[in-house]
């Protein structure tokens, strides 16, 4: 898999690589003052480690800051989301069956919830 650099109203993800369909790796830079869905996957857990900025993170009921080189678990089902302070560079690590379509929006800026 070559890497592909997609546009979102909050920022862009670059999907880096996969690996047997099980882990996947993209970048994830969100625009200062912006931020993902709130959503949640049925086919994968979600690791993200900050590599710049800071970013505020949703997972369930807690709401805490994510600085450089800290990491965040979310596990599948588990409502989640990530907002940028400064603008910010997220690694996101996927483990599980990968589908850009799994993805349930419950909440989103720009009128994507389902």
């Amino acid at each position: 898999m070559d890497s592909e650099t997609v546009q979102r109203p909050w920022g862009t993800y670059t999907t880096l690589g996969q690996w047997s369909n099980e882990i996947t790796l993209k970048v994830l830079k969100v625009n200062p003052r912006s931020r993902t869905s709130l959503q949640k996957h049925e086919h994968r857990d979600e690791e993200w480690i900050c590599l710049s900025g800071r970013a505020k993170v949703t997972i369930g009921k807690r709401n805490f800051v994510l600085r450089v080189g800290k990491k965040a678990f979310i596990p599948r089902r588990r409502l989640h989301r990530v907002a940028s302070i400064e603008g910010t560079e997220v690694l996101e690590v996927s483990y599980g069956r990968f589908d850009e379509n799994d993805v349930v929006r419950v909440e989103d800026d720009y009128g994507r919830a389902r």
